[in-house]
């Protein structure tokens, strides 16, 4: 498998979901990530950094909590970030 090229967040599944959704994150080298879902009013709905070592990792989120709706998910890491669209159906 070769080795991704810088920082990338993958398509995440299943979209849409009902209790927990898979994020797919992509590192050229290890360092910090931080993950921010936010409704569409701009709220922060959950967050969690950590370090991941190089290579494709899945961060697994729980919306058990939240209610239906599309939300924005955006992924951090060395100043390069990214954003995808979600939405959790109950």
């Amino acid at each position: 498998i070769p080795m991704p090229e810088g920082f990338s967040l993958g398509t995440p599944y299943p979209n849409p979901f009902n209790h927990a959704i898979n994020v797919p994150v992509e590192l050229s080298s290890s360092g910090d990530v931080r993950i921010t879902v936010f409704d569409l009013a701009g709220r922060k709905m959950w967050s969690e950094a950590k370090l991941l070592n190089a290579g494709q990792s899945l961060w697994s989120i729980s919306g058990e909590s939240w209610g239906s709706g599309v939300f924005i998910i955006k992924a951090e890491s060395t100043g390069i970030s990214s954003i995808q669209k979600i939405v959790l159906m109950k």
